[in-house]
């Protein structure tokens, strides 16, 4: 039982940092193209 809470854990934690890594690469994208950073910051 607590292997398997360990092992949920874990793939949740990785879930998270693919979706926040993809999130900041598309932050960067929109700095890339002229959008003031801080406004896409304001807006999540």
């Amino acid at each position: 039982m607590n292997i398997n809470l360990e092992i949920t854990v874990f793939f949740f934690f990785i879930k998270t940092l693919k979706y926040k890594r993809q999130e900041m690469s598309e932050l960067i994208q929109q700095n890339d193209k002229g959008e003031p950073m801080k406004r896409k910051l304001e807006s999540l």
